[in-house]
């Protein structure tokens, strides 16, 4: 073997071998933001247009395309869902929510929205149909929506906030 022939192989194996180590951005995302405190982390991101998925014993996750997801808040205290129907929109939200009851009562209905920390943002009653919540100066963030009534039960919502 010559000495040419030896330079191109071991400049084929340097190219394929930084090839193969070197990683990059898949997609372009319009908004995102991470989230972190002492008992974990969250991290999203809005438009992005490819995927990867990782399965093992305990679950599987899918990370990138925006996917329709629930968030479930763990706590002792064992609660029953509201029977009315709600809706909130649009999500994800610029700069306000508007919550809407399917089967308005006289059943008095509070809101609370909340950082994902648990700090209470802001809150107040339900008096009609549809209630309208400002967020416009919120940060770029996920946040959760929580409905209770005066009688019994909760419901909480998720609820992205996009610049």
């Amino acid at each position: 073997m010559s000495i040419y022939q030896l330079r191109l192989l071991l400049c084929v194996n340097l190219l394929l071998a930084a090839c193969y180590t070197s990683s990059a951005q898949s997609g372009f995302v319009a908004v995102g933001a991470s989230v972190s405190n002492t008992t974990g982390s969250v991290s999203y991101s809005v438009g992005q247009i490819d995927y990867i998925s990782s399965t093992n014993t305990q679950g599987t996750i899918s990370q990138g395309i925006q996917q329709a997801h629930e968030i479930f808040i763990r706590s002792s205290v064992s609660e029953q869902p509201l029977q009315t129907p709600l809706s909130v929109f649009p999500n994800p939200a610029k700069d306000h929510l508007v919550l809407q009851v399917g089967d308005f009562t006289s059943n008095p209905l509070r809101y609370s929205l909340m950082d994902i920390q648990g700090k209470e943002l802001a809150s107040g009653v339900i008096l009609d149909y549809q209630t309208h919540i400002n967020i416009a100066d919120l940060a770029s963030a996920v946040y959760s929506l929580r409905v209770q009534s005066d009688l019994k039960g909760s419901s909480t919502f998720k609820i992205i906030k996009i610049y």
